[in-house]
Parts: C-alpha cells; structure tokens; sequence
C-alpha cells in the first residue's frame, strides 16, 4: 500500500472487522480500511475516522471525492 507503512499495517489488523460502512454487507476479506475524513482534508488514522468498506464501495465513495480510488481527479485550470 503506498504511502502506509508498518503502523498502519497494525492498526488495519487490529480494527475490529464490522460490516460494510457504506452498504451494510458482511465483512469479508479484502475490504479497505476507509478513512472517514480523507487524511488530505486533515482526516487523522484515529480508529473513530476509519471504516471497513468493501472495494467497489470505496471506489464508488471516493470517485467524486478524487476521481477514484488511487486516482487524483484532474485539475481544471
């Protein structure tokens, strides 16, 4: 994962595994640990602003946020 190094491995691992934030479904292995404010908006990895969503959730969330997941959305100048 870019940009995350051993810290945030723990506490991925550590955080209780709950249902999907954003469309309730079970956890399942391969989930994101989601900020709920996004850390470029000043979003902290404190345990209350992280959420377990499942991939297609995350990237559905963050697309009009920055364009998807791991996408900036392009500056219009």
């Amino acid at each position: 994962m870019r940009g995350y190094g051993t810290d945030w491995r723990k506490l991925r691992d550590t955080m209780p595994k709950t249902p999907c934030a954003i469309c309730g479904g079970p956890w399942e292995p391969g989930m994101h640990l989601d900020h709920r404010v996004p850390r470029a908006a000043g979003g902290t990895d404190h345990p209350s602003n992280l959420q377990w969503v499942h991939r297609r959730c995350h990237s559905a969330k963050t697309a009009g946020q920055d364009g998807g997941y791991g996408n900036r959305r392009a500056r219009r100048g």
